[in-house]
């Protein structure tokens, strides 16, 4: 009897102790963490160094840590643990202008280098809180048949045909 309740006790601990790694496998991918949008502290989990890799992503054995723990894509690339990023725009310069001509109306594009600097400065590497960024929008239209907006009009309307930075 007394061995019986040993045994008991020692299948509970047995349970209590594995509750836990079961809920941890629920934790998203290492992969999905992104230096951008995931704070240091997120949980994931990831292959580990010894694990069997299978053709479909997944492991035979995981190591659970965070989206700034060794081991993970972001590491020294994730935001401070409740720092919210705030980017302000601190320059833009013009790489080119063009226009798309349909046959009842034209768009005006302008396409311009931006960018733009995290005033909070969140991410743990500073090479990070600076991003800039190719711009390509619409700047204008002209309604009609056969109209070009590229036709030198007005300071909008002129081309100089570039479609990329």
């Amino acid at each position: 009897m007394r061995k019986l309740r040993m045994l008991s006790v020692a299948a509970a601990v047995l349970v209590s102790l594995s509750a836990p790694v079961a809920q941890a496998q629920n934790w998203p991918s290492c992969q999905t963490c992104s230096a951008s949008t995931s704070h240091c502290g997120d949980p994931c989990q990831a292959c580990a160094k010894l694990a069997i890799r299978y053709p479909d992503g997944s492991c035979s054995e995981y190591v659970y840590t965070t989206c700034g723990g060794i081991g993970s894509p972001t590491y020294n690339r994730c935001l401070r643990d409740g720092c919210t990023p705030n980017f302000v725009e601190t320059s833009r310069s013009n790489r080119g202008t063009y226009a798309d001509n349909f046959f009842v109306y034209c768009e005006h594009h302008r396409v311009d280098w931006v960018t733009k600097v995290d005033a909070n400065q969140c991410n743990v590497n500073s090479t990070l809180w600076t991003l800039s960024s190719c711009d390509d929008r619409k700047d204008g239209y002209k309604a009609g048949t056969g109209v070009d907006c590229c036709d030198g009009s007005s300071a909008t309307f002129v081309c100089d045909h570039h479609h990329s930075c």
